[in-house]
């Protein structure tokens, strides 16, 4: 089996209560999308390693873990925890939260559609419009599997990623390592608020799944605007009405979000909105579905 192949079967072994799902899933996929599948499963079969079933496991964590923020969700119209202490005393200070979650969030990356479109996006639609010998950042890598794509791009001359913890970046480094990006990578143990201070610049930021986290989103954004060239571009990537165990912020619709990069210093240049499946965009808005928002933003000159 090819590696697709072999973590789809083994997950729908370990995951038979959401087997129609994962085939529905498999089945509407473009050849386009299955090979970019193809590539991220090998990708995984690397991190994972022999823990591939733990993996798996962690897909039926998340799952779980989503089902019951959502309840909350449509009972309260809001995200349950308030502040980064909550989650921090909830979730990131618990390893037997922290490691399913991790896990089960990697194996989305296959199964959910709007988080392959995603990785399509970044590699397709913003990589390539960067220019030639692009200055790279991350802020939160995780599992280094989007670090790969401009990592493999020989039009990236440097690349950097930032998270506040330590762990982390261990993890980050470690997981490079197993899938084959052995090119220089600074990782640095840094705020992004700190971007505010403008001694570093890049051509090229990515924003993934970072907002929905923050408490205050608004001074991120601020803060990575003095962190752009004077044309550097930033990949905002956050789930609208995503409840999750340690989601804090959500812009709710794609009118509010792209309101809120624009009052924060930028142009928008580009956007992408990508409903869970089997909805339209419209339909996602109108009944607080998740959506996947990708916006490509450039500071304007705008005094803040």
């Amino acid at each position: 089996m090819n590696a697709l192949e072999q973590i789809h079967t083994l997950q729908l072994e370990v995951s038979p209560q959401y087997s129609r799902t994962l085939r529905t899933r498999m089945d509407a996929c473009t050849p386009e999308e299955v090979a970019l599948l193809e590539e991220v499963a090998g990708m995984i079969l690397k991190i994972a390693g022999k823990d591939l079933r733990s993996y798996c496991e962690g897909y039926n964590w998340i799952c779980d873990a989503f089902l019951r923020e959502e309840l909350e969700f449509r009972r309260s119209g809001e995200y349950r925890l308030k502040t980064f202490a909550d989650a921090f005393a909830q979730v990131y200070d618990r390893p037997e939260v922290m490691v399913p979650y991790m896990r089960g969030l990697l194996m989305t990356q296959l199964w959910w559609p709007n988080h392959t479109s995603a990785l399509h996006y970044l590699r397709h639609s913003f990589l390539p419009t960067l220019p030639d010998g692009y200055s790279f950042l991350e802020i939160g890598p995780g599992h280094g599997l989007l670090l790969s794509f401009p990592a493999n791009d020989p039009r990236c001359a440097s690349l950097e990623a930032w998270d506040i913890s330590e762990s982390s970046l261990t993890e980050t480094k470690d997981c490079l390592h197993r899938i084959g990006v052995h090119r220089d990578v600074r990782l640095r143990k840094k705020d992004l608020y700190e971007a505010a201070s403008g001694t570093d610049q890049f051509d090229g930021i990515l924003f993934s799944e970072v907002l929905e986290h923050l408490e205050d989103p608004k001074g991120a954004l601020r803060a990575l605007r003095e962190a752009l060239t004077p044309s550097g571009k930033l990949l905002i990537h956050v789930p609208l009405n995503s409840p999750a165990p340690d989601h804090l912020f959500n812009p709710e619709s794609d009118t509010k979000l792209l309101d809120l990069v624009s009052s924060c210093g930028f142009n928008i240049e580009s956007s992408a909105f990508y409903p869970q499946h089997g909805f339209s965009l419209e339909q996602a808005v109108a009944n607080k579905l998740t959506i996947s928002a990708l916006v490509v933003a450039r500071k304007n000159d705008a005094d803040l």
